[in-house]
Order: structure tokens, then C-alpha cells, then sequence
């Protein structure tokens, strides 16, 4: 196997689309002052539940862009047994600035296209012991979970079948009981 570090637009594309602001709400309880929990509703993005658990701002595309792109050289140098230092200024030219997310808005990915781009990233990060365990892989499969429901038919695909389902038949609609 062998391994090599993405491209800045690469990484700055997924840093880019995993903070966009989808448009639904999602419900986040805070404690108030008082000691009593209040429902704040904020505009979801997608890693806004992998946010809560980690200490990084994952609402930061830069963040994101530095949490992927060091994991990414972390395994080109486990791979090639390099020295990380030597890949030290990929880390800090990953700013991401408003020119890079008009420039983002303009490539009109679809979410098959940004799929791959995860995909490709996965492969080229996974080459250091502590991979399976990151963050970035965290991110990568939450970015990926967040757009496989963006592929057509999914909303209308059934949640699940029943025993007696049959092909051709229209399965039983089944509504997840976590929402």
C-alpha cells in the first residue's frame, strides 16, 4: 500500500463542507445558571454531535483542516518512516479563509463526489497505529454518515422490513425511534 498527502483543496473542501450550516435544528440542552436544563436550539452542522464530545471547535473549518491534514502526514511518515517535522508547513497552510469557501461553493461537489474525497483521505490516513482511534477518522465517518442520507432515495427508502417481506413488494414504513 501506498501513501500520500491529499491537496490542500482536498482537505480544505471536507474541512469546508463538515462546518456548513445545514438548515435543520438541532436540539442542545445547556445547564442555566439557575442549575436547570434549557433546550437551546442551534443550526446543525455536520459534526455538530461529534462537537459536544470532543475538545476541539469542530465549528472551525481551519480546525478541521489541521486535525485532517496531520493525520494524513502522520501516516505518509509512519509509511516511509519520515520525520514529521518535514511536513510541518502543510499544517500551516491550511488556513481557511472566506475566498477558499466561495471558492468551495463554485465546485458544486455532489455528495457521491465528497464521498470519495472522504474515502481517498481514509485510505491515505490510515497508515500510523492510532488512525482507527483519531479524531480525523471520527470526522471522516461522521462527514460520510451526514451525506449518505443526502443521496437520492435514502429519505425514502424503508427504515427497515419485516419477516415476511417479499421482493417486489413495498416494504412496511418503519420510523426510527431515536428522532
Amino acid at each position: 500500500m501506498s501513501a500520500w498527502i491529499c491537496s490542500f483543496l482536498h482537505i480544505k473542501s471536507l474541512a469546508i463542507f463538515a462546518t456548513q450550516k445545514t438548515g435543520r435544528q438541532f436540539s442542545h440542552y445547556t445547564k442555566s445558571p439557575e442549575g436547570q436544563w434549557v433546550n437551546t436550539a442551534m443550526e446543525e452542522f455536520p459534526l455538530v454531535y461529534l462537537n459536544f464530545s470532543e475538545h476541539h471547535d469542530l465549528s472551525n473549518p481551519t480546525t478541521v483542516a489541521r486535525i485532517l491534514m496531520t493525520e494524513n502526514i502522520k501516516s505518509v511518515c509512519a509509511r516511509y518512516n519520515e520525520d514529521e517535522d518535514k511536513y510541518y508547513w502543510h499544517e500551516l497552510n491550511v488556513d481557511i479563509t472566506p475566498t477558499d469557501i466561495a471558492h468551495f461553493h463554485t465546485l458544486g461537489f455532489t455528495p457521491v463526489q465528497l464521498i470519495k474525497l472522504i474515502h481517498c483521505l481514509d485510505y491515505q490516513s490510515r497508515e500510523h497505529g492510532e488512525w482507527d482511534g483519531s479524531l480525523a477518522r471520527k470526522i471522516l465517518a461522521a462527514l460520510e454518515d451526514h451525506l449518505i442520507i443526502e443521496l437520492p432515495g435514502y429519505q425514502d427508502a424503508p427504515w427497515g422490513i419485516d419477516d415476511d417481506y417479499q421482493p417486489g413488494q413495498l416494504p412496511k414504513t418503519r420510523k426510527p425511534t431515536h428522532s
